[in-house]
């Protein structure tokens, strides 16, 4: 498994962005909660969003401009689909305790997935 390279970050472009997008969510009257977070280490940019309806979305963007690279709804995803997911996020180099927080199962599941591909 290859780390992910750290991209070079120009701080102010993501502050400006980021802080944006906290605007956004904060009045969208469908928007219970949200978090979110920068990995300098792979250099993105994720938020967690809880609607008012219980739905949860994850989102991920390349911070250098922040496009959008992944948008999903862990409850909606088949289980090969999950697999898959776990594994993809593995391979960028993310640890299994953080690839279970995004996919929401446990660090011990995704563990026996990465096993079971080998």
């Amino acid at each position: 498994m290859k780390p992910v390279p750290s991209p070079v970050l120009q701080a102010d472009e993501v502050r400006q962005q980021l802080t944006e997008l906290a605007r956004q969510l904060t009045t969208d009257p469908e928007i219970a909660r949200f978090s979110l977070a920068v990995d300098n280490r792979t250099g993105m940019v994720s938020a967690n969003v809880q609607h008012w309806s219980g739905r949860i979305q994850h989102d991920e963007w390349i911070a250098r401009d922040l496009r959008q690279s992944q948008q999903s709804d862990p409850a909606s995803l088949t289980i090969c689909e999950r697999n898959r997911s776990v594994l993809s996020l593995l391979n960028q180099g993310i640890t299994q305790v953080e690839v279970a927080k995004r996919i929401g199962i446990s660090q011990s599941r995704v563990a026996q997935i990465k096993k079971s591909s080998m």
